[in-house]
């Protein structure tokens, strides 16, 4: 290394260091402080209280008074003098002007002294062993036993004069016992006059609360703040010291460095500028004396290359004049010849000049394209634009509104599309909503310039089914207020059918059917139209069940509870997605998850990938623990578990040829190489149904079936256990979805793989799955085969879930919703967390019991398990009353 450099890093070293222990010194002498400052607020008013009360006793109601408040509050007490208690000049002085002393005797421990008067030199001194929670307990205790001796309406005053009077550091409140914000257990502490401490909001302070005899007032003190020894803005504040003096010591270092290096620029710009005769000196040995040395020797260089440069010209010109002018000359021969014999002599001569020529070009052409041939970096624009300024902006710059009307257009748009906190929501970013609330999002941006033509791209194929009933009434109620034309391009023919008086059917690119919608949903004349309709509903045909070992338990779930966000002290998330979820998988057997958008069905999955480590519960594979997080899983449990997305244009690296990535899992899982790595690629291949010589294409040259197949390939490679299917077929056309459940089926059947396939769509999971798990806000609200998904009774939500596929038949979507009366009234529901989740949406919940009691698991007609206080004939007789072509009362 250079000398510069050890200079300017010697430099910048000594004064880290050097501002590292100024800060730590500044903080620990701040912090000293600011500690006895928080020591002594929390302190000043309990022990004050006590002092002022032991003033008018004599000697021997001191002893009775300090025995009964040690015995209440756990705090020895005693009375000592000035001399006993060897405290410095400065605690002397503050005890002189009515404040408290704390001395600091352990981690948590503390003695703290007050004076009882300017004219009693005694001390009240009292050891502490939390001084926090201690102190709490011992001031909501004297507080008390002072309010009671006033009457009821005069005790707020008091205690606001308490306060005030006896310097307390925090505050002092009086409520009644419903305004206090406490969960049920804590209330009864308080009403039968146990002293309650509750964590305040954000889990970094607590509150004490007692009830006061006779009385309907609950004492509330707190919050009460541990303190931060490391305060933010003074961290700031030493960190921005340290950066200027840092700065300081740097730009000293290098001012001398700067004046080179800027001459080095300015003579390089002169360079540019055609003076090649410009150079630099050459200052000292270090690294930019020789950068300088080097800047001359390629000016000079580039001198010489130059004058190359213009005798190749020359020489070119010369080699490039010599065939030209042969051609030239060889062309006026044969014009002038007066026989054929004369022209092909004369042309047979040109051929070898012709042939020159054209190897110089050749040449020229080989430099041109040396020269362009630099790789370049593809970027792509990523948006970080809130949603609402994305779904607003096509409008504000048509100027069909100003921000603030557009912005409430657009949150009513969010609502009448069902959006959760449509009044916030727009303020999120892409990346903080689901796919379907994203695609929701996307249509109010559609609607919101309101339309006269609308092109609808397949607006609905990522969202789930009871979702896609609101956004296609959204659309049509668009189309037919504002009379306006839409052309909705769809693969799934029901959802086309409740939109479209006219369908036009293509393939391969050209029209081969086009009729209205009534005449081909009855007698399609293309046999293409045919399997259309066919593969629309692909449970019509289930696909048989593969051997399942009853006995042999694959993957085992139990009290899963999982979520994002911060966590509190008992570990758990501020968001839950999961909660208690209890699931089997047993070899060779497919379960099915369905459920809406945000039900949880995904993160369920990204816990058994390791992707997210759970909050509570336990996860064991084929006998052994699961480890929530990939850091603490074995090489083998990697293998044995694998995922397919729902996205393969994502999951598949467009840079890497399909061999490529299938022979990552190949060579990292079983070390295969050569020979071996080709032939089991070659089976993969044939594996999934793809043609052999695709594997040396990129994935962009696939299509989104042969995409969706490679990803399953990939996950094939590394021959898996277990399955985790993401949404597989969801962003397929219902025709290439059909091919791959079917794939999946033989796959199954062949190498005896489970799976765990989540949907939105309970048709398709039908076709593929044996038993099926339905999940509604994080919650399992029903399991059972697939057999029992077929017939009455469902729980609510799978009834939801059930008549809200969309049918093979106009005026569907009209119906769907329409019911006979409302939802069965109910009061308020209680405070209880356990409480049904689908409460607000049922059409069976019941008065005094869903909105007041946890519903309990039971097994139900066909084999079921519901979470759900009703029982197979209350739930079979109120969806019998139902209208079975519509969605019900969940609309």
């Amino acid at each position: 290394m250079n000398s510069i450099f050890l200079r300017i890093y010697g430099g910048v070293l000594g004064v880290l260091v050097l501002v590292a222990l100024l800060g730590v010194l500044a903080l620990h002498v701040l912090n000293q402080s600011r500690g006895e400052q928080y020591r002594e607020r929390l302190a000043h008013g309990t022990f004050t209280i006590m002092a002022d009360n032991l003033v008018p006793l004599d000697g021997i109601e001191r002893r009775r008074a300090l025995a009964i408040w040690e015995r209440l509050l756990g705090i020895p007490l005693s009375l000592q003098t000035l001399e006993q208690a060897h405290l410095d000049s400065s605690a002397l002085g503050q005890l002189a002007r009515g404040k408290v002393v704390v001395e600091q005797i352990g981690p948590h421990a503390a003695r703290v002294y007050r004076q009882l008067s300017d004219k009693e030199p005694l001390l009240l001194t009292g050891e502490v062993q939390q001084i926090t929670e201690q102190l709490a307990r011992a001031t909501i205790y004297l507080l008390i036993d002072e309010l009671v001796r006033f009457p009821v309406d005069e005790q707020p005053a008091r205690l606001q004069a308490l306060r005030s009077d006896k310097g307390f550091g925090f505050d002092l409140h009086l409520l009644a016992l419903d305004q206090a914000d406490l969960d049920d257990d804590q209330r009864r502490r308080v009403y039968e006059g146990d002293t309650v401490m509750a964590l305040g909001k954000g889990g970094d302070s607590i509150r004490v609360l007692a009830g006061i005899v006779d009385t309907n007032w609950v004492l509330e003190i707190g919050p009460l703040y541990q303190m931060n020894p490391y305060p933010l803005h003074w961290l700031l504040l030493i960190a921005l010291m340290g950066l200027c003096l840092i700065g300081l010591v740097v730009y000293l270092l290098v001012r001398r460095l700067e004046r080179r290096v800027l001459e080095l620029e300015a003579a390089a710009t002169q360079i540019a500028q055609g003076s090649l005769q410009t150079r630099v000196p050459t200052e000292g040995s270090d690294s930019v004396g020789r950068v300088a040395a080097a800047f001359n020797s390629m000016a000079e260089h580039l001198q010489r290359s130059l004058m190359i440069q213009r005798e190749l010209v020359r020489a070119v010109s010369h080699e490039l004049r010599t065939p030209v002018a042969r051609l030239r000359f060889g062309l006026e021969m044969v014009s002038d010849a007066a026989t054929p014999e004369a022209r092909r002599k004369y042309m047979h001569g040109m051929d070898s000049d012709i042939q020159d020529l054209d190897k110089l070009v050749d040449e020229m052409l080989t430099y041109a394209r040396l020269e362009q041939g630099a790789p370049t970096l593809n970027f792509q624009r990523v948006d970080l634009d809130a949603l609402i300024d994305q779904v607003i902006e096509g409008a504000l710059i048509h100027g069909l509104g100003s921000r603030t009307e557009l912005e409430a257009k657009a949150v009513e748009l969010f609502r009448d599309l069902a959006l959760p906190n449509p009044e916030s929501i727009g303020r999120r970013y892409p990346h903080q909503v689901s796919g379907g609330q994203l695609q929701r999002v996307m249509a109010a941006m559609a609607l919101i310039s309101d339309p006269l033509l609308v092109i609808l791209d397949e607006p609905t194929t990522a969202l789930d089914v009871t979702t896609q009933i609101d956004v296609l009434r959204a659309f049509k109620r668009v189309v037919r207020d504002r009379g306006a034309t839409a052309v909705y391009v769809s693969h799934d023919l029901a959802v086309v059918a409740q939109m479209a008086d006219q369908i036009v059917v293509l393939n391969g690119g050209r029209i081969i059917e086009q009729s209205s919608t009534a005449a081909l949903l009855k007698g399609p004349a293309d046999a293409y139209t045919r399997s259309l309709l066919a593969a629309a509903r692909p449970d019509k045909v289930l696909s048989p069940a593969s051997e399942v070992v009853k006995d042999s338990t694959l993957l085992t779930i139990k009290g899963l509870t999982a979520g994002y966000g911060k966590k509190n002290l008992q570990g758990m998330p501020m968001i839950r997605v999961l909660e208690d979820i209890d699931l089997t998988i047993r070899r060779g057997q497919a379960i099915g998850v369905i459920g809406e958008s945000g039900s949880g069905k995904s993160t369920l999955a990204r816990v058994v990938a390791g992707l997210l480590d759970p909050a509570h519960g336990s996860l064991t594979f084929d006998g052994a623990e699961l480890s929530g997080t990939l850091a603490g899983r074995t090489e083998e449990q990697f293998r044995r578990i694998q995922m397919v997305f729902q996205n393969a244009d994502t999951a598949l690296n467009p840079m890497h040829s399909i061999s490529a990535i299938l022979a990552r899992p190949l060579k990292m899982y079983f070390g295969l190489k050569g020979k071996a790595l080709r032939e089991r690629i070659d089976e993969l291949m044939d594996l999934v149904r793809l043609p052999r010589e695709l594997a040396e294409r990129l994935p962009n040259e696939l299509s989104g079936g042969q995409k969706q197949r490679v990803n399953l390939a990939r996950a094939l490679a590394a021959k898996p256990d277990l399955i985790l299917c993401d949404e597989v077929t969801s962003a397929l056309d219902t025709v290439v979805g059909a091919c791959i459940l079917e794939l999946l089926g033989e796959l199954r059947r062949k190498l005896g793989v489970s799976y765990l396939f989540i949907s939105h769509d309970i048709s398709t999971v039908r076709a593929l799955c044996d038993d099926i798990v339905v999940m509604y806000s994080g919650h399992k609200v029903e399991e059972g085969s697939r057999e029992a998904f077929s017939r009455m009774p469902f729980h609510p939500y799978t009834d939801l879930l059930v008549h809200s596929v969309p049918e093979l038949r106009q005026g569907w979507l009209e119906t769907c919703g329409v019911t006979s009366g409302n939802l069965p009234p109910i009061s308020a529901p209680a405070n209880n967390p356990e409480l049904c989740t689908f409460l607000n949406r049922c059409p069976a919940r019941i008065e005094g019991l869903c909105n007041k009691t946890a519903p309990g698991r039971r097994l139900i007609a066909g084999g079921s398990e519901i979470l759900c206080h009703r029982d197979s004939d209350e739930l079979q007789a109120v969806q019998e009353n139902l209208n079975p072509e519509t969605v019900g009362a969940y609309a």
